[in-house]
């Protein structure tokens, strides 16, 4: 019989390829910090199945009206603290429109210049 962490593992890993999943921000959090999936696991404060279950739920979108109602609703589910999970979202939503708008091809942000005019 297979492991029910197995099965969790491999839905939270396809889970992941999509964006609007919990599992997608939560890589893209590993990547940016640079840590383990373990470390990841840690700063939610959760078990690893609970941190796959936690990658298989919708993401709440940090801008929308009902975001916090959103996250408290996963966070009572999962029995997870809704500060570290909102700290994780935020963070990796802030880089991704970072990123989305005013950097260049290498990553540096292109800044506007004045120029002085010449008398």
């Amino acid at each position: 019989m297979i492991d029910k962490l197995m099965l969790l593992k491999s839905a939270y890993e396809k889970a992941a390829q999509e964006s609007k999943f919990l599992a997608h921000t939560l890589e893209s959090y590993i990547q940016i910090e640079g840590i383990t999936q373990a470390e990841a696991i840690d700063a939610i404060g959760s078990t690893q199945e609970i941190y796959y279950k936690l990658g298989l739920c919708l993401l709440p979108i940090p801008s929308a009206q009902n975001y916090l109602e959103e996250l408290n609703k996963i966070c009572s589910y999962l029995n997870i603290t809704a500060i570290n999970l909102n700290k994780i979202i935020k963070r990796v939503d802030s880089i991704n429109k970072f990123r989305d708008s005013g950097t260049s091809e290498n990553g540096f942000l292109a800044a506007a210049r004045d120029r002085t005019k010449e008398k």
